[in-house]
């Protein structure tokens, strides 16, 4: 089963009073809708089944170091987390904190030096899928574009939606 992440960048006053499923609504996915516009403007990431290889790639990289913390926020979702709807948002401040340190991430340095166990982390999401050249450029390109996202969001001042979809 494939695994969508959605993350959107959107002013903080226009999701203000809403509930899960408003929120989940402005986060579109795939490829229909509003997607390619947003995604264009870089005001959307979709990422399918490397969302938790980002977050493993960003935890070994940053390990005991004063941004372990930050990374394992990133890791582990927005936290107002909604289980049902399975959305949440990171909000203005945390969107600051987490772009400083995903500007300062060596993300290719990390991704090559932590090959092996990214490869065994993604074995244990999926035994069936290796880990293979393409998968380990994807998740590269992916962190680099997780970067610009909250980079640009936090020079905007802005909130950013996370949003599963299986």
């Amino acid at each position: 089963m494939s695994v969508e992440t959605c993350w959107r960048r959107i002013p903080e006053g226009a999701i203000g009073g809403l509930d899960p499923r408003q929120l989940r609504g402005l986060a579109p996915g795939g490829s229909g809708g509003e997607s390619p516009v947003l995604t264009r403007s870089g005001r959307l990431l979709v990422v399918e089944d490397g969302a938790a290889l980002i977050g493993e790639l960003l935890q070994l990289g940053a390990a005991q170091g004063p941004s372990s913390g930050v990374a394992k926020w990133l890791a582990a979702g927005p936290p107002d987390w909604d289980d049902r709807h399975l959305v949440g948002v990171f909000r203005p401040e945390f969107v600051r904190q987490a772009a400083e340190f995903l500007a300062a991430a060596p993300i290719d340095e990390w991704s090559d030096r932590f090959r092996p166990d990214l490869a065994a982390f993604a074995g244990s999401l999926d035994p069936a899928r290796c880990y293979d050249d393409e998968r380990h450029t994807a998740l590269r390109r992916h962190a680099a574009a997780l970067a610009e996202l909250f980079g640009r969001a936090a020079e905007d001042g802005e909130a950013v939606i996370e949003k599963l979809s299986a």
